[in-house]
């Protein structure tokens, strides 16, 4: 109890003393449904807003997404980016049986189950060790607290991470094999979603070693080893080892270690937090683990200061494994920017160790709180997901077959609608060409004497069509522009009621000098103007034709 008046002092504190003692004394059940509904209330505190459809992120729709409806079943088994993603792989198939308008939210609670098991397993894992449930509670919601850009959050893309996380704990923090069928099927499905599992199978060779548990936990060290050769393989048969090369340059290591050591804050309040809290941590692994390593290492499963060093070390194999898989150049690399998803698993490992560790000496503990809760404050983040309209497209790709859905980021990872050619002429409305000439320009005078030629004169360019007497009755609108560039730029269309650009009714979206055909979609909602930025450049362009398409 000392602990938590140290970091939440309180003129109420006798109150909240009697809640947490009652809570402390609850049977396990109730105390880690309490611990999971916790978790839940803290990470909707980061949505911003609630539109479920902006969740959607990269693999998300031209990998996950594309290859159930492509695929279907057969989806689940196709390796991606070196190895098997079963578990994002299942939940987008299950998404193919629901109409795509709805695939945002299954994705969405695929994701939310992944996050629960991260805050159960390390709940369940810390009352085990003998942790009070307020501990348990304090260190599971620290964990997914961690200074994190967000990059993992909200999207099944990055679901991975926590799964590989709960997946760590639950083997690394062992306890006695009592698990049911279902909880096997898991533990099954999340060591063939990402690599963890063969980064994860040395340890459990060296517990099989120490503990020598064959018999009481066989299914686990059966299940992992099998789910890791065949990541091993899918791994070998791919190019994905030695596909960047390895950086040699000393700087560039010292550089993301430093990185790693100062959780990416440069300000001075979260750089001393963080040398408080490794000072602390590196103490009470000096103070405990001499006199107690050879005591408890045949503790088996109790012993918390072996289980704290084997967490510690694990973090530092996660983190280099990241260091070597990672897309982006490593002295780039942030827990609050690029790449941040590689130091989630690390984080999470330390934290846990660094509360296990002190968890007997409440001085110690109570300034690995401290240290963490402000870190925590300081780089606190919402999720700001763009809209781009997500439901809006999915209609008009019903209805045209070039049209790509657009998710974040855009470009490569467009959701692309398959469906019967025949199906989509039976229900196609034909468009409403939309006259150029008519249409009121600002910012823009004609080229060549071409009604078709532009120059833009400032870098709003701008055109207003007037649809007051078209798809009055449609929920929304597809609007085509068909617009070679010379070079990349930002185009935009937005409606307009009464002269009043109606923001949930915009979408800015990037063209490429590849693009010759530009697609939004849009909610109609008693518009009387469209709007349209064709470039954000003062520069040349050129527009063929406008379409407007009555969804």
């Amino acid at each position: 109890m000392r602990v938590i008046s140290f970091v939440m002092p309180t003129l109420g504190w006798q109150r909240l003393k009697t809640v947490l003692n009652g809570f402390d004394k609850l049977n396990r059940n109730p105390q880690l449904s309490i611990i999971v509904v916790l978790g839940l209330i803290f990470v909707f505190l980061k949505l911003k807003g609630f539109n479920v459809s902006n969740t959607l992120w990269a693999e998300d729709g031209r990998v996950f997404i594309n290859h159930a409806r492509e695929y279907g079943i057969y989806s689940i088994w196709e390796p991606y980016a070196g190895y098997f993603h079963v578990y994002p792989r299942l939940i987008a198939w299950i998404s193919y049986f629901f109409d795509l308008t709805l695939t945002p939210i299954v994705f969405f609670i695929g994701w939310i189950l992944a996050y629960t098991s991260l805050i159960y397993i390390a709940a369940n894992r810390a009352l085990n060790l003998g942790l009070s449930a307020t501990h348990a509670t304090l260190i599971s919601i620290l964990l997914v607290a961690q200074p994190h850009s967000g990059e993992a959050f909200f999207n099944l893309t990055n679901a991975q991470w926590f799964t590989g996380a709960a997946l760590a704990i639950y083997l690394l923090i062992p306890v006695k094999d009592t698990s049911s069928i279902l909880e096997k099927l898991i533990v099954f499905i999340a060591s063939l979603t990402g690599p963890f599992a063969l980064l994860l199978t040395p340890v459990l060779f060296v517990q099989l070693i120490v503990y020598k548990d064959w018999k009481s936990r066989k299914f686990i060290y059966v299940t992992v080893l099998v789910a890791a050769t065949i990541q091993l393989v899918a791994i070998l048969l791919s190019s994905r080892l030695g596909k960047n090369g390895f950086d040699t340059n000393i700087t560039h290591w010292l550089t993301v270690i430093y990185t790693f050591f100062t959780f990416g804050k440069k300000s001075l309040i979260p750089q001393l937090a963080a040398l408080f809290f490794w000072v602390t941590t590196i103490w009470a692994f000096v103070l405990v683990l001499p006199t107690e390593f050879l005591k408890n290492v045949r503790q088996r499963y109790e012993a918390i200061e072996i289980t704290s060093l084997v967490l510690v070390m694990s973090a530092g194999v996660f983190f280099l494994a990241g260091l070597v898989a990672a897309k982006t150049p490593i002295q780039d690399m942030s827990p609050i920017g690029s790449g941040a998803r590689y130091f989630f698993i690390p984080y999470v490992l330390i934290f846990l160790a660094a509360v296990l560790i002190t968890s007997k000496r409440p001085k110690l503990l109570s300034r690995i709180y401290a240290s963490l809760i402000v870190l925590v404050i300081s780089t606190f983040s919402v999720f700001k997901g763009s809209d781009l309209q997500f439901n809006a497209f999915v209609e008009f790709a019903k209805q045209k077959s070039d049209v790509l859905i657009p998710i974040r980021p855009e470009r490569q990872w467009n959701i692309f609608l398959y469906q019967d050619q025949s199906q989509e002429a039976g229900h196609m409305h034909k468009p409403v060409p939309l006259s150029i000439s008519s249409a009121g320009m600002y910012n823009i005078v004609n080229q060549f004497n071409d009604t078709k030629h532009f120059k833009a004169t400032s870098s709003t360019p701008y055109f207003i069509f007037d649809i007051r007497d078209k798809c009055r009755y449609s929920k929304y609108i597809g609007v085509e522009f068909s617009m070679p560039l010379h070079e990349g730029a930002i185009v935009e269309v937005s409606l307009e009621n009464k002269n009043n650009v109606v923001k949930s009714q915009s979408l800015r979206r990037y063209a490429t000098s590849e693009d010759t055909i530009v697609h939004f979609a849009l909610p109609m909602s008693n518009a009387t103007h469209l709007r349209f930025y064709p470039s954000d450049k003062v520069s040349d362009f050129r527009l063929d034709s406008a379409k407007l398409y009555c969804l």
